[in-house]
Parts: structure tokens; sequence; C-alpha cells
């Protein structure tokens, strides 16, 4: 099912000139430093990753073999290789971490994490092994 990613391109788009203009004013000048011209801009690669971690796809390449190669062959007309794309990925370290950062919003410094009881620890419990003081017992999980 294709979905339309024009909202969420047009948002990393929009990141990635800002990124882009930042970097240009605040890196240094190497002349060793190739800057060899890609097919695929920037945010179309960022695109390309947001849609694969938002997806249900177990790994990436079947994720790009079939939804940007054939599903979304229109909405990136210059899509790389798939063995291309790897290799770009290391480009991506910097930028998405500014925008993660970004998105994150103001720091409380107050952080919570809630997982669900696991199968596996029910059938630990169910095959006697015994519990610390203070955790749940079985019966307590059911």
């Amino acid at each position: 099912m294709k979905k339309d990613i024009t909202e969420l391109y047009s948002f990393i788009d929009d990141f990635c000139q800002i990124y882009s203009g930042y970097e240009k004013k605040q890196l240094l000048p190497s002349n060793k430093q190739r800057n060899r011209l890609c097919s695929m801009s920037l945010s179309e690669i960022m695109t390309i990753m947001v849609m694969y971690h938002t997806s249900h796809a177990k790994n990436f390449k079947y994720f790009y073999k079939t939804c940007i190669e054939y599903i979304h062959k229109n909405d990136f007309p210059n899509a790389l290789s798939y063995n291309r794309f790897v290799e770009l990925m290391s480009r991506l370290f910097l930028p998405f971490n500014i925008l993660l950062h970004m998105l994150f919003g103001e720091e409380t410094g107050t952080y919570f994490m809630d997982i669900p009881q696991s199968k596996s620890a029910i059938i630990k419990d169910a095959i006697g092994i015994k519990h610390l003081p203070g955790l749940p017992s079985k019966a307590n999980h059911l």
C-alpha cells in the first residue's frame, strides 16, 4: 500500500536546507575531501530512512527493494541502487542526530520507559524460577 510521503519529505527537506547552510558555514574546508555529487539529495535519503524506521519491514534490503524501487518508484525517480544507498548511509549520522535532538523538545531531566511483561518471563516463572523479593510473582502477571 502506497503512503503519501509529501508532508514528510517537505519537513525533512526544510530541515536539510537549514542543515546544509549551517554545515557550509561551520565546517572547515578541506582539500582532501571529495564532494562527489549524488543523484539523490540528502533529504530524499533521510526520507527513505524515516520511512523504513516507521515501516513494518524486518530488514532494510527487503524494504528498499520492494517499497522504494517498486512501490515508490515515481516518488524517487533517481533512486540509487541498494548497494550505493547503503554506502551513503554513513552520511546521515550527523544530520539525523541533529534532527532528533531538535525534535525532542525541552529536556526536563525526568524520563519514563514502560514495557509490557514478556511471555518468556511468565514461562520461566511457570517452571519454578524463584523471584527476588519485591518482584511480582506469576499470580500477579496473569
